[in-house]
């Protein structure tokens, strides 16, 4: 019988016992990397949908504003029964059409922001300003005001809109 030079017989290589293993480490490796990589798309994730969350509640917070804004304009013969502090209790019943208007917006906050809040105010050079405060970092915030010249982590978030009548 004629050996059969086409197909060489395969001869594994020896490894020496130095190198045991290798491949081991080396798919341990590839699967620290990988999860390292998961984690960071993950947490990368979270933190998209915790920006969307607050781009929303500015939205909303921007057409609340809006909308005071709408009504006092036009209404601008009954303009200072508007003023009015959401945090104060609301009509019950018999509600004139600002208290109903004042409940609806009162309403909207709670509804749509966390610890939602309005002031509606009138500043002494008789612009009227419109306030609509929110807990955005939801840590309990409790300040309501819109001074952003210094830090407070007690603040509320606030949107203010100003309107000239």
């Amino acid at each position: 019988m004629a050996c059969n030079s086409s197909h060489p017989s395969r001869v594994l290589p020896h490894l020496p016992a130095s190198q045991g293993g290798v491949g081991m480490i080396e798919v341990l490796i590839t699967l620290l990397v990988l999860a390292a990589g998961m984690f960071g798309a993950a947490a990368m994730h979270l933190n998209t949908l915790r920006e969307s969350q607050l781009v929303n509640q500015r939205l909303h917070a921007s057409a609340l504003a809006d909308d005071i804004a709408g009504r006092l304009q036009m209404d601008r013969a009954n303009v200072s029964s508007y003023l009015f502090d959401s945090s104060q209790s609301g009509c019950s019943s018999s509600c004139s059409s600002i208290q109903t208007a004042q409940n609806t917006w009162r309403s909207t906050a709670a509804e749509q922001l966390p610890s939602g809040r309005i002031l509606l105010t009138k500043n002494v050079n008789g612009l009227y300003q419109i306030q609509v405060l929110w807990d955005e970092e939801r840590n309990g915030a409790t300040t309501a005001d819109c001074d952003f010249t210094s830090s407070n982590a007690s603040r509320l978030a606030c949107y203010q809109l100003v309107v000239q009548l």
